[in-house]
């Protein structure tokens, strides 16, 4: 066995050891955990454990290109940058937050674009910034760690023409384009017979999911979709439904870490989930494929081409 595979055994196996331990501590202790102070501080180490863990292996392991390095930083920019947009502009049209005791107190303000300042009415704590950094964050590791490792036999290994760059990977996609828009107005007609409301007339909580997701969608996953490593992706996209409905239906939303405004929902609310509206599903779905499509596209951008 070469060295090399060696080490690998060795960080999965200690990664494997830190999840199983956090899950089995979260079991174990979890009623009294969530009363804690500082609860909702703490349980970020859910999302930050396994950052550090697959981080390390990736950065630290020289078998891998320094493109793909950049890559990762590049799209870890790109994606604190979604979860502060998400935060400062719509945090205070979307989310509660009641639990005061649940955080360090640090609170920050929205911003309203109509009237154009910053609001103090309602808040929202700056563990929501790390919050969606170290989710957004801990989905690429995730998808890096199924790429690199895992699928790694699956991965796009096809040569691009001399000189290629940013023509062969932006693109417009038509189908993503007519599909969005049809979704769009499929939810909107659903708000006006489910959940009505005269202060929300489309359903908000689609509109930042639709930044993230769709706008990239359209622009890349024509030239940039074939990259994908889909057996990858769907390894992702189950890690990343499974530990966010563990986050969030049975720590956050009980413990009233943060809670959803109903108006600006579409009005589908899943009872048995502490009436989770719909979307919050469907943002982790959009998150995953945001993140590796984009990852994807600056892996192809800064990758020195392969001359054919």
């Amino acid at each position: 066995m070469s060295n090399l595979k060696k080490y690998r055994i060795k960080v999965l196996h200690l990664y494997g050891t830190l999840v199983a331990l956090a899950i089995l501590t979260g079991l174990a202790f979890g009623p009294a955990f969530v009363a804690h102070k500082y609860a909702y501080t703490w349980s970020l180490l859910i999302w930050l454990v396994p950052d550090l863990g697959i981080l390390w292996w990736f950065l630290s392991n020289d078998a891998y290109e320094v493109s793909r390095k950049k890559a990762f930083g590049l799209t870890t920019l790109y994606l604190f940058l979604n979860g502060l947009i998400l935060d400062v502009f719509f945090a205070h049209h979307l989310f509660t937050f009641v639990n005061k005791d649940a955080v360090i107190g640090i609170f920050l303000p929205g911003f309203s674009i109509s009237e154009f300042r910053f609001i103090w009415e309602h808040p929202f704590p700056i563990e929501e910034l790390f919050f969606y950094f170290f989710g957004f964050v801990c989905i690429l590791l995730v998808y890096i760690w199924g790429d690199e490792y895992w699928f790694e036999k699956y991965q796009y290994t096809g040569a691009e023409k001399k000189g290629a760059g940013i023509k062969t990977i932006a693109g417009f996609h038509v189908k993503a384009v007519i599909l969005g828009f049809a979704l769009l107005f499929l939810a909107a007609l659903l708000k006006q017979f489910l959940n009505p409301s005269s202060l929300h007339f489309t359903p908000l909580y689609l509109v930042p999911q639709i930044l993230m997701a769709f706008v990239p969608t359209v622009i890349l996953l024509k030239e940039v979709g074939r990259r994908i490593n889909w057996r990858a992706f769907s390894f992702t996209l189950i890690a990343t439904l499974l530990i966010s409905v563990l986050y969030e239906v049975t720590l956050g939303i009980p413990a009233q870490w943060w809670g959803y405004q109903k108006a600006p929902m579409v009005g589908i609310f899943i009872a048995s989930w502490n009436d989770l509206p719909i979307e919050a599903v469907t943002l982790w779905y959009s998150a995953a494929f945001m993140t590796i499509l984009v990852y994807e596209g600056f892996k192809a951008l800064v990758s020195p081409p392969q001359v054919v």
